[in-house]
């Protein structure tokens, strides 16, 4: 569960948000929707613990958060495989680990492109990479900041709905400017 009471944002006499009320149930998905500047990129970052609010609680059942931000935030020089094997935590063996990147990433990506490094990959490709390692480490609550831009229609559609069956009963927040995609999650939409 997260949960947002009176929470306040300004960048000196700019009122980014106020008085923003809301709460995430733990496997509920929703959509995070709103003009261009109305701060919901600075939303998910005070969620994340990245920015403070001015005023307001942030209330969280667990810490434990993953995320996708509008840059891609890849290690360069890493294959597909091997940045998701950062994000995914102990408790399974190496192999064990590599099988399931392979496996998820195969999904979502050509062959072809698992194991170059993601200097290499298209825009769209190297946004997938984002989404499948933010969606396979271990969280609570997945928050990702437009997550599909930059990819086509058909890569878009696939790639959401990947992400809904991998959610695994966490919070998923996402902001977006495509109606299409708050109906996909069902209809729950945070407006700010």
């Amino acid at each position: 569960m997260i949960e947002i009471r009176h929470l306040e944002k300004r960048f000196g006499e700019t009122e980014v948000f106020s008085n923003l009320n809301f709460r995430l149930e733990d496997g509920g998905r929703y959509c995070l929707m709103g003009a261009s500047g109305r701060g919901k990129t600075t939303l998910l970052r005070c969620i994340l613990g990245l920015e403070k609010p001015d005023t307001g609680e942030i209330m969280k059942s667990d810490p434990n958060l993953s995320a996708v931000f509008q840059e891609d935030r890849l290690v360069e020089f890493l294959s597909p495989v091997d940045n998701v094997l950062l994000a995914l935590s102990g408790g399974r063996s190496r192999a064990e680990r590599k099988a399931l990147a392979v496996r998820a990433l195969a999904e979502i990506l050509p062959q072809d492109c698992l194991y170059q490094p993601c200097r290499e990959l298209s825009g769209g490709m190297r946004r997938r990479v984002a989404v499948c390692r933010a969606m396979l480490a271990e969280s609570s609550a997945v928050l990702m900041d437009e997550p599909f831009s930059g990819l086509d229609e058909d890569n878009h559609s696939r790639l959401l709905q990947w992400v809904l069956r991998e959610q695994r009963g966490r919070i998923l927040l996402l902001s977006s400017h495509d109606p299409e995609d708050a109906e996909a999650l069902g209809g729950n939409v945070i407006t700010i």
